[in-house]
């Protein structure tokens, strides 16, 4: 699964050390936690996700256990942190799969 997302914001959590990026693309919304300070996320207007099973390059690379996907929705943990985002279809994987998350700055 690849998507291209338009940054919306990016906002500290209160409670953790971490910051939350919210995004959306053609209507639908995502949003990914990451440790505070793990990339400078100032300046980020746009950015591809991809989600597989296989790792890839990119400026974020986490490893998750899939959640959710179904009904349009696809959460996946990641240590604790979560990718949280609405899909057209989540053919791809089952609640237990194991995949990464890349995230590559597009501008």
């Amino acid at each position: 699964m690849k998507e291209i997302w338009d940054v919306k914001a990016v906002k500290e959590d209160p409670l953790f050390n971490v910051d939350v990026l919210s995004a959306e693309a053609d209507g639908r919304e995502m949003s990914l936690e990451l440790p505070r300070g793990l990339v400078d996320l100032s300046g980020w207007r746009s950015f591809e996700v991809v989600v597989s099973e296989e790792e890839g390059d990119g400026d974020i690379v986490m490893k998750g256990v899939v959640y959710r996907c179904d009904e349009g929705r696809l959460e996946v943990s990641m240590h604790g942190l979560w990718l949280r985002m609405t899909v057209e279809g989540c053919d791809e994987f089952s609640d237990g799969d194991e995949v990464y998350v890349v995230v590559r700055r597009i501008s």
